[in-house]
């Protein structure tokens, strides 16, 4: 029984490398928010600067870098803050607002390490521009400034993109 088994299981083991390697064969090092931070961004996605976004409503804030898929169905925001945060547990603190609206399902909000930079997330699964979305929120300190940057999707596409996103979110690299 086994010897039958055993060329399915080297053949799943092989579409799950693959799979993986896909994964990380589409995205590519680019630096965002001029040079402050270096991230893996999918190589198919468009590019918005700055001076090309376009805003959804009036009192949104326009990113400094958009990253997108052609229909908008995932996403990467980055926006320089107007001032550094000295402690990014003030910025748990404004995440727990999160926790206040009841169509939002937090999975993580809290301070956490990567590469060697603390850094806050909030990962949620919550509304956004009237759709359900999955969010990656981060806030991470440069030299200089603070960074904020969302990593999100359509809620159907989570299953598929949360891998991508979590390797994202691993790559960030401080200049």
């Amino acid at each position: 029984m086994f010897k039958k088994r055993k060329p399915v299981l080297i053949i799943a083991l092989i579409a799950v490398s693959a799979i993986t390697v896909s994964f990380i064969a589409d995205l590519e090092y680019k630096d965002v928010v001029g040079g402050e931070l270096k991230m893996l961004i999918p190589k198919d996605f468009i590019h918005i600067p700055r001076e090309a976004y376009k805003k959804h409503y009036d009192d949104e804030p326009t990113p400094d870098d958009y990253y997108c898929n052609k229909d908008t169905s995932e996403d990467i925001v980055f926006a320089k803050l107007p001032r550094q945060l000295p402690d990014l547990s003030m910025a748990k603190q404004m995440g727990q607002m999160a926790l206040l609206d009841s169509t939002n399902k937090v999975h993580f909000n809290d301070t956490t390490t990567v590469n060697g930079n603390k850094v806050y997330l909030l990962d949620l699964d919550g509304m956004g521009l009237g759709k359900l979305k999955y969010v990656k929120t981060f806030i991470v300190n440069t030299p200089t400034s603070s960074i904020l940057c969302v990593i999100e999707c359509n809620t159907d596409h989570k299953k598929t993109w949360k891998p991508i996103s979590d390797q994202i979110f691993n790559s960030i690299k401080i200049k």
